[in-house]
């Protein structure tokens, strides 16, 4: 759904990378919103009649099967085609492969605190703070301007931080179970 709704909605409008052009803020602003659609979703998700179980399949249905879904579409068709046209692996592959692990465990961090927000006792606290890592995961998870200007090894080097970040706070919700 991501990927439509960007491709729908904000045109592909990359200046050349030694201008000084900047980003246009509907642009930046759009990309924020789909971001947050997403994690919308995947609240959704998680109150849905038919996902039941107890709140540890839950959130590991929902993560691993998010994570599923990001990959194959994200990440399979462009390690099989370069698998195929050069019959090895590039660097580029590498940091695909090094990206889809990344995306693992955040979207596992992400599914366990929108099962706190969810939960019964989470407090305006809570809330609040699961509300703003959300907004934050959707600005590291798309394509936004100040990401691209990082070189792909930087990226995702900040990735990771963002996503151990993103782990530790959900662990921190997590034993206040």
């Amino acid at each position: 759904m991501q990927m439509v709704l960007v491709a729908t909605f904000i045109p592909h409008s990359h200046p050349h990378p030694h201008s000084q052009a900047g980003p246009e803020i509907s642009q930046e602003f759009m990309k924020a919103v789909i971001g947050m659609m997403e994690v919308l979703v995947m609240g959704m998700a998680y109150n849905l009649p038919q996902l039941r179980g107890e709140y540890t399949e839950k959130v590991t249905c929902l993560g691993i099967g998010w994570t599923l879904a990001d990959s194959l579409l994200k990440r399979t068709a462009p390690l099989w085609i370069g698998a195929c046209s050069t019959g090895e692996f590039d660097s580029k592959s590498i940091l695909i492969a090094l990206d889809g692990n990344l995306a693992m465990v955040s979207f596992m961090a992400l599914s366990r605190l929108i099962s706190r927000y969810n939960a019964r006792d989470a407090d305006c606290g809570i809330r609040r703070t699961v509300s703003v890592v959300a907004l934050l995961h959707s600005f590291f998870n798309s394509d936004s301007w100040i990401l691209e200007q990082l070189s792909p090894w930087v990226l995702c080097s900040v990735k990771a931080v963002w996503v151990a970040v993103l782990w530790s706070i959900a662990q921190k919700f997590f034993q206040r179970l």
